[in-house]
């Protein structure tokens, strides 16, 4: 027959090895809801994506998106700046081309008069020369005085003549100042024009620039913010991954406690079952 000690020790065996089943599917639970956690939050090196992993997916998306935004904003803005410099030329050139067809314009009409005024001068002189051959000729042929009447009426033909020709000289004069003057304003305006297109131009330009910087700071701080958020939810999330890993080990720690308790009690209620059995 067995002794008292021997049916202990298998008593107690039997129930250690009942228990420890217990134990195992405890430590089993928590290695399970352990690695299901690590997957859920992207710890283990399955295919599946845990959290983290899309987290920071979305977060290079949203980068990347910030930085497509700044590269058409700076194409946008190199259009703009183009396109107002092009429209600044061809003003300008219609400017000197209006401008420079005017001054041709009032230059041949200044032209034309002197060309007048020099045929004019050429046919008056070459008729003095006549006229001063034929007095020359006629005093040689005549042999006395003309009447004093033909000689003044003829002196004062000649002198109306001359006045009459210095009034036409000086008023051609003054045309012809008045349409230099004339071309001098109108550089002067085309000159202010093409300074206020310069100016509207640069203003512009230092606006369009202005809203460029305006796009890619607020773009940067976009993009920071993204980094920042990442940051802080990364922590969060591996806060929650060890917040439920702890609690699942409690839960773990409990039940094992649990079991101790209990199997020490079915080993102390074994051996006084076994005592009163020997008493019998």
């Amino acid at each position: 027959t067995k002794t008292i000690q021997e049916e202990y020790a298998n008593k107690k065996k039997e129930i250690t090895e009942k228990y420890a089943l217990e134990r195992n599917a405890a430590e089993d639970a928590f290695k399970n809801d352990e690695r299901l956690i690590n997957e859920d939050y992207g710890y283990t090196k399955e295919a599946t994506k845990g959290k983290i992993e899309l987290v920071k997916e979305a977060t290079k998306a949203l980068k990347d998106a910030y930085e497509k935004a700044k590269k058409w904003a700076k194409e946008d803005y190199d259009y703009q700046i183009n396109a107002a410099q092009e429209v600044y030329d061809l003003k300008i050139r219609n400017l000197d081309r209006e401008t420079d067809a005017m001054a041709d314009g009032l230059q041949r009409q200044i032209d034309a008069i002197d060309d007048l005024t020099e045929k004019e001068d050429l046919a008056l002189t070459r008729q003095d020369e006549k006229n001063r051959e034929a007095e020359l000729q006629a005093a040689v042929d005549s042999a006395t005085t003309a009447e004093d009447l033909t000689e003044a009426k003829t002196k004062l033909a000649e002198y109306q003549t001359d006045v009459a020709r210095k009034e036409l000289l000086r008023q051609r004069a003054d045309d012809k100042n008045a349409l230099k003057d004339e071309i001098k304003r109108r550089k002067e305006a085309a000159n202010t024009t093409r300074e206020n297109l310069k100016t509207a131009l640069e203003q512009g330009k230092a606006d369009l620039l202005r809203e460029f910087n305006g796009k890619i700071e607020l773009l940067d701080l976009l993009s920071d913010k993204a980094d920042t958020d990442l940051k802080d939810t990364l922590t969060r999330l591996k806060t929650e991954r060890e917040e439920k890993i702890r609690i699942s080990g409690e839960i773990r720690d409990a039940e094992l406690e649990n079991i101790a308790i209990v199997e020490n009690a079915a080993i102390n209620s074994a051996i006084k079952i076994i005592a009163a059995q020997r008493d019998l």
